[in-house]
């Protein structure tokens, strides 16, 4: 017997109720297509198209200091959260306007690295006001940036703490890279903090008798002479924030048998060669929040303006003392830093940035 799809059974024509059928499996298949991809867009295909991008000073990614923790922070964002990222590394202060102007056509987000990026950064905002900005290190008021600033005087205080125990000659330095309102904020702190536990010692800082400016940030040759010369005038320890160029304080301690205390990453840990002669490090958190910046943009998140001005210190853990500093600081020390981090996060008493304030500045008793 030969099969006959178009009989009718009941009165119905078989042949249409089969295509009917087929016709509706089609069109509920396409739908259900459409949706799996819609929710796959939404479970993060999207973030794939956001595009983050870092302009570094002429430190560049691997000055083992400010720069490269911020590029730290943004590639680990690129992997973890699928993002694009691009970096561009400035050779010079030239660079600044040209690269962050690059990067912001097509950038979701741009972040420039440093105090010197102010100017092009605040340009660049303006002329692309819908796209945003992270200044690290500085503060600019406009809608479309995040200023990310440092109560740096916090950290530098506690660098004196150990600067002002261990000193043996009652001499200790500091190197800076470039000569700003920032600088004089790690100074100041630096001398207060000596000032808390040798006094002594704190009058040639506050006077700048041994402090000395490399000038930039990248000249390690310049900080190595200044350190050799402050060393030769007995100080025993050196506190830089010099970024690149303090590997020069590292290089001349080592030469004299002396010590240096580092900044913003654990350079006790990553200047393996130098280890023996770094106390400490002032360390900051900066992979931490280039990392949430980037969240923020791709959850939209992001805000700017003068009222989303983050500052991080002590509290929060946004600035931090090097793990590495039990290397070769005595364990009573560090109990005391430890004391002196908890009565500056609990708010007992303030640090000043400024070198007139310190003159004035009590120190806290605290045994």
């Amino acid at each position: 017997m030969v099969f006959n799809p178009s009989f009718k059974f009941g009165g119905v024509n078989v042949k249409n109720r089969i295509f009917n059928l087929l016709l509706s499996i089609i069109v509920i298949s396409s739908m259900l297509s459409a949706c799996s991809k819609k929710d796959d867009s939404s479970k993060g295909g999207s973030s794939k198209k956001i595009k983050i991008s870092l302009i570094t000073d002429e430190g560049g990614i691997k000055d083992r200091s400010f720069n490269q923790a911020v590029y730290e922070g943004v590639e680990k964002a690129s992997k973890d959260l699928g993002i694009t990222s691009n970096i561009m590394e400035s050779k010079s202060k030239d660079d600044f306007q040209k690269n962050i102007d690059k990067a912001a056509k097509d950038s979701d987000l741009t972040f420039g690295v440093g105090y010197g990026m102010v100017d092009a950064i605040t340009k660049a905002a303006k002329n692309k006001s819908d796209k945003n900005f992270v200044i690290v290190d500085a503060m600019i008021d406009a809608p479309n940036v995040k200023s990310i600033t440092f109560n740096n005087e916090e950290g530098a205080f506690l660098m004196g703490i150990i600067a002002g125990k261990m000193t043996k000659t009652n001499k200790v330095g500091f190197i800076g890279g470039t000569e700003t309102p920032i600088s004089e904020s790690f100074e100041v702190g630096f001398a207060c903090g000596v000032k808390t536990v040798n006094p002594a010692a704190f009058e040639a800082i506050i006077s700048k008798k041994n402090v000395r400016y490399v000038g930039s940030f990248t000249d390690k040759d310049k900080s190595y002479k200044l350190a050799k010369e402050l060393y030769d005038r007995e100080c025993d320890i050196i506190f830089h924030a010099a970024g690149t160029a303090g590997e020069g304080v590292f290089k001349a301690a080592k030469e004299t048998k002396k010590f240096a205390i580092g900044v913003d990453t654990d350079q006790g840990e990553i200047y393996e060669k130098y280890t023996d002669v770094i106390l400490s490090s002032m360390v900051k958190n900066l992979d931490k929040v280039a990392y949430q910046a980037c969240q923020e943009t791709i959850e939209g998140k992001f805000r700017g303006g003068e009222n989303n001005v983050v500052k991080l210190g002590l509290s929060g853990g946004g600035i931090e003392v090097a793990k590495s500093t039990s290397n070769n600081t005595p364990k009573e020390i560090i109990e005391l830093v430890e004391k002196y981090k908890a009565e500056i996060v609990s708010g007992k008493f303030k640090i000043p940035t400024r070198s007139e304030e310190a003159r004035e500045f009590t120190p806290p008793p605290i045994q």
